[in-house]
């Protein structure tokens, strides 16, 4: 025997064949006849209950990708937080206090309040001369050696 009638023999309850008179506008490789019967669905196809959920996920991640969310994320937020806190010590640094605002009860001049400036943020506020020339080194001086000699005498 041929394998071809040996695989017709294992197959003939399986696989139908063109023998058995399909209709001739089926497909050759059909499973209906596997399936058993086709059953009519029950009723028409209609969306789940969380499609629309489903489908606005979907959307706000589209969205996300491209670039256009109008959604507020934790790093926008905290952005936006810093940019309002520097906006805040700027207008504190740039403006003229009255020291009754901010120190009740006690008479708070210029330099205080430049010292809380200065504690506050030191990179934002510009020092004093005063301190400018306690940063500078003093210039070295050529001394005399006649007025070293003369000191000593005159401490004895």
């Amino acid at each position: 025997r041929s394998g071809e009638e040996l695989w017709a023999e294992i197959c003939s309850s399986c696989v139908p064949g063109p023998e058995r008179g399909e209709g001739g506008d089926a497909f050759a490789d059909s499973f209906l006849d596997w399936c058993g019967p086709r059953q009519p669905s029950p009723r028409p196809w209609e969306p789940l209950g969380d499609s629309e959920v489903y489908l606005a996920a979907l959307e706000r991640r589209l969205m996300r990708l491209k670039g256009l969310s109008q959604e507020v994320t934790s790093k926008d937020m905290l952005r936006t937080l810093s940019q309002a806190k520097k906006e805040c010590w700027d207008r504190f640094l740039q403006e003229k206090f009255e020291a009754e605002c901010y120190v009740e009860g006690h008479d708070a001049d210029e330099s205080t309040l430049e010292h809380l400036r200065r504690w506050l943020q030191p990179d934002k506020v510009a020092i004093s001369s005063e301190e400018v020339q306690c940063l500078i080194p003093p210039e070295p001086r050529p001394e005399k050696p006649e007025a070293e000699e003369e000191s000593p005498a005159a401490e004895q």
